[in-house]
């Protein structure tokens, strides 16, 4: 059967640690696991695969060890989650007034192409800090 799915889940999360260690993952076509690529070099590429249940119990064993501090896991995960959710209105703030004509010219806003997003949004990140 051929197929195409457009809800696939992917990302990339950077500059974790002491290490600065980035992931970029993405799931797979049936949903039953992850490729994940780690890096904190470009020279230093490592990609593994793993089913749910594999990572299920990869994560169970760094925990049982206490190799990992789960509740600190938790807590950057909800501060991720709260800044992806900033970032999508954000996004969707800046693209609904690239819509909108301007009252004299009749264009959308020329300041806010989708190209300069993305810089725009980092000005702005950073002004706030």
């Amino acid at each position: 059967m051929n197929d195409i799915r457009s809800d696939g889940i992917i990302g990339k999360i950077e500059d974790i640690g002491t290490t600065e260690a980035c992931v970029e993952f993405s799931e797979w076509h049936s949903k039953q696991g992850l490729d994940l690529f780690f890096y904190a070099d470009i020279e230093d590429l490592k990609r593994i695969s793993l089913t749910k249940d594999e990572l299920h119990a990869l994560c169970v064993a760094l925990a049982s060890i206490n190799y990992v501090d789960m509740q600190a896991v938790v807590l950057e995960s909800k501060e991720l989650l709260e800044k992806l959710e900033k970032r999508k209105h954000w996004l969707e703030e800046k693209k609904s007034k690239m819509i909108i004509p301007h009252f004299m010219t009749g264009m959308g806003d020329t300041n806010a192409l989708s190209e300069d997003l993305e810089l725009t949004e980092k000005e702005e990140l950073d002004n706030k800090k």
